[in-house]
């Protein structure tokens, strides 16, 4: 199985051979677009957008 490689640059998340930042695919997520746009939007795949969200929910703390 392949895997996302999400590291640091400039002290932001990135993901991607293309260095995409992890933000802006977990905010477009946040903001309910799809995962169609996505991968239209962003030179990802599946796999590396599931892997932002898993690098998001691993950092956030949530204490609502």
């Amino acid at each position: 199985m392949e895997q996302g490689m999400i590291s640091t640059r400039n002290g932001h998340l990135v993901v991607g051979k293309h260095a995409v930042p992890v933000r802006e695919v977990t905010d477009a997520i946040c903001d309910r677009v799809e995962m169609d746009w996505l991968t239209s939007r962003y030179p990802l795949k599946d796999f590396e957008i599931m892997e932002c969200l898993d690098c998001i929910a691993d950092l956030e703390n949530l204490d609502a």
